[in-house]
């Protein structure tokens, strides 16, 4: 049997040529071995009865196995077994006819233009041969950005990994943002910064680095100039009370603004200035004493500025609503001075001059300075009246007696 197969096989590779050697199931040597056809067709290589691979005459190699539906990628498993890109095959892509990624760039993938894992593994970039970029691929999918930060803490955690860094006497490079051309930093939603230890403001001036801003433990550092061409605010979405506490060695004091819309300064849980826009936007400013900031109501209610307690200035200046009010009047011509037995029989059942408020009045509604000082200037004026008038009865008696002493001489 073996026989017969050697003497075919010459017969066919006879046609090769007459200096070719016969190949045969055993290995073959020699110095001109060569395999194939000496013409235009194709040579074919069968398995079981069928065609899994062809080399055409230009040298054109086609594997019928790695076929498919695009154009792929051919790779060789752990096994030394021949792949295709796309293609399903044990570890291949998750989407069938999607095309792996290279290092080059991609094109051509349309909607397949996707790389990371489809099980539940994590997705994990390396950088230097260290991962370096965590997806996580549970419900979460929080992406964590560092060397050793692959259990991230929030939906974009950029750290080491390490929170527990601060105080180890080791520098660590954390998050770093960028704004735009104007240095803003922007979000369509709530942001919130959340740290552990402490929180600054930087600012590069001139090359040099220079703190401007920082909490440290929950206290707003009070030795930092802080510089901003906008306000500085702190919000609250309620009416609940709002406020910032400034404090040192020598005590603390509160700016806030509390429930009713009115802003404090306190000290100790007493407030001592306090600030509110009245109903008719009319500012209104009183100052506590011991005893804490009570709104003065009632007769004043409509006042502007309020004190409880001692008000000491070198001047103060009280501006009359109108001139007219002012009491020169009195020495007019036409004014009508009240006889004296009229202002005596007056203060006798009142206990007042007339026009001057008593003391039960005095205690209820306090006095106005401008006014009172108008009714005193004219008791005053009224006063110099008469006694202008009683000088002119005593030099006018005075005349007389001198007039009679003279004719009994």
């Amino acid at each position: 049997m073996k026989t017969k197969f050697f003497i075919a096989s010459f017969a066919i590779l006879s046609n090769y040529g007459h200096t070719q050697s016969t190949w045969n199931t055993n290995l073959n040597n020699g110095t001109s071995l060569k395999f194939g056809t000496s013409t235009s067709v194709p040579l074919d290589f069968y398995t079981n009865g069928t065609k899994y691979m062809s080399l055409d005459d230009h040298g054109k190699f086609t594997i019928n196995g790695l076929s498919g539906s695009a154009t792929g990628v051919v790779f060789v498993d752990q096994n030394g077994v021949l792949g295709r890109l796309p293609g399903s095959y044990s570890g291949g892509p998750c989407t069938e006819n999607a095309l792996p990624w290279s290092q080059g760039g991609n094109k051509d993938v349309g909607s397949n233009n996707t790389i990371g894992t489809c099980t539940l593994e994590d997705f994990i970039l390396k950088a230097g041969n260290l991962n370096t970029i965590f997806i996580k691929s549970n419900s979460s999918q929080f992406v964590g950005i560092g060397p050793n930060n692959s259990s991230p803490s929030a939906a974009l955690d950029v750290s080491d990994g390490q929170p527990n860094y601060y105080g180890s006497g080791t520098s660590k490079n954390h998050l770093t943002l960028a704004g735009d051309d104007n240095g803003a930093i922007t979000s369509n939603a709530k942001m919130t910064l959340q740290f552990i230890d402490k929180f600054s403001i930087y600012e590069n001036i001139q090359s040099s680095v220079v703190e401007r801003f920082r909490i440290n433990n929950g206290i707003l550092s009070s030795y930092l100039p802080i510089e901003a061409s906008g306000d500085i605010k702190r919000k609250s979405t309620t009416n609940a009370t709002c406020k910032i506490i400034t404090e040192n060695s020598l005590g603390s004091y509160e700016f806030k603004i509390d429930n009713t819309g009115t802003g404090r300064i306190s000290s100790g849980g007493t407030d001592y200035l306090n600030y509110k826009a009245s109903l008719n936007n009319y500012p209104q400013v009183w100052i506590g004493g011991p005893g804490g900031g009570v709104k003065p109501i009632g007769t004043h209610a409509d006042f502007s500025f309020a004190v409880s307690g001692k008000i000491v200035a070198q001047s103060i200046y009280v501006t009359a609503p109108s001139q007219t009010n002012w009491a020169d009047y009195v020495f007019a011509d036409d004014y009508k001075l009240l006889p004296l037995s009229e202002v005596e029989a007056y203060y006798k059942i009142n206990k007042h001059l007339p026009e001057i408020p008593t003391t039960s009045e005095v205690k209820k509604d306090g006095i106005d300075i401008g006014t009172m000082n108008v009714l005193l200037l004219k008791k005053v004026e009224e006063l110099t009246l008469y006694i202008v008038e009683l000088n002119k009865k005593m030099q006018s008696i005075q005349e007389y007696s001198k007039s009679n002493k003279q004719e009994q001489k």
